[in-house]
């Protein structure tokens, strides 16, 4: 019993993880398996309901739930599916370190040459990698090679998409109906991703956005670490259900100029949609994009909702803030300064300076 109870213990702790270990123990060893589940379910539910403004006390909420069976139906769910796992052979080794991300690849073109600059030198000092890539026109390398902060690799956009170039995008894309450079960056993005063994983990990074402080994007037990954006283009999703079948089902955005990504789930996203639509992946999107729509296809909606169903347990989401017009903030790039950075790091994580953004 003292294996189970420490077993259980332990299961309980990270499921819930604002109750203490040894509260979890006593409930075990004098209550049993089963209340100690409806207990946690119970502190859970009043950590929550307290922060709700629906004016009723967070305790008579819980009585509500427990009343209505609720706790007692998810605590005998719990309990059937802890004690059907196999007794563990050993315990886990403590978690280590935050690993570090195998490559940062950002897609970039001569039009944000001015903001890649000091981005690039930024991404270098704050956030660590094993490599850095930046993808550009084949007739701008030698451009960005100039202006490209070491160890920054300056790669040609044809080594990784091949006959699918831009002039190749802009004949299957109506003409005004889309922006074919728009899709090929997404493309990039994604094909970049998966270049690597499965396990590693790619960091996409929009080559207009500064690093204000250093950042992380695995914790430390392996988990990527996801930003959120509040944008929601139903196009997009549209898309997305054509591609994979799969819906949206989150109420935040992917879309936070960052995205973490395994190379294995990257692979496995692109084989998704070959399998379902028999095309390459690319092909599959083009046909399936509705040109009434200027912009139908977002690489980071479209993997996030993909992860979300198939990585669940492997996702973390931050509430951190990050702020995406800093045109309109500061005026300019010249005026991000290191003390005008400094005391931005305070309130944001990271910062854009979007071509459009006046």
């Amino acid at each position: 019993m003292p294996t189970r109870i420490s077993r259980l213990t332990a299961i309980l702790s990270r499921l819930y993880p604002g109750i203490p270990a040894p509260e979890i123990r006593q409930i075990l060893a004098e209550q049993g398996v089963h209340e100690a589940i409806q207990q946690a379910v119970l502190r859970v539910a009043e950590s929550v309901t307290a922060q709700w403004s629906t004016g009723i006390p967070a305790a008579e909420i819980c009585q509500g739930l427990r009343d209505l069976g609720v706790v007692d139906a998810l605590a005998q769910v719990i309990v059937e599916r802890l004690c059907a796992a196999p007794e563990s052979p050993a315990p886990a080794p403590p978690a280590g370190p935050t690993p570090p991300l195998a490559k940062v690849v950002s897609v970039c073109c001569y039009r944000d040459g001015g903001v890649w600059q000091r981005a690039s030198r930024e991404i270098v000092r704050r956030i660590a990698a094993t490599s850095y890539e930046v993808l550009v026109p084949d007739h701008e390398v030698a451009l960005f090679q100039a202006i490209t902060a070491a160890p920054f690799a300056v790669v040609e956009e044809s080594r990784y998409l091949g006959g699918r170039s831009l002039a190749w995008l802009e004949g299957q894309i109506p003409h005004g109906r889309g922006r074919p450079g728009w899709y090929l960056q997404q493309f990039l993005k994604i094909e970049a991703a998966r270049r690597g063994r499965a396990e590693e983990v790619v960091l996409i990074w929009d080559a207009d956005t500064i690093p204000l402080k250093p950042l992380h994007f695995t914790d430390r037990h392996g988990r990527l670490s996801y930003y959120m954006g509040d944008e929601h283009h139903l196009p997009y999703f549209q898309t997305i259900q054509k591609l994979l079948d799969l819906e949206k089902i989150v109420d935040f955005s992917f879309i936070a100029q960052c995205f973490p990504v395994r190379s294995g789930w990257a692979n496995a996203f692109c084989a998704a949609i070959e399998r379902r639509s028999g095309l390459h992946w690319i092909d599959a999107v083009l046909r399936n994009l509705d040109f009434e729509h200027f912009f139908g296809f977002s690489e980071y909606e479209s993997l996030g909702t993909f992860l979300l169903h198939t990585h669940p347990e492997e996702m973390v989401f931050n509430t951190r803030h990050w702020q995406r017009m800093g045109k309109r903030l500061l005026g300019s790039l010249e005026a991000l300064t290191e003390e005008r950075i400094q005391a931005l790091s305070a309130e944001y994580d990271y910062i854009s300076f979007e071509w459009w953004d006046p």
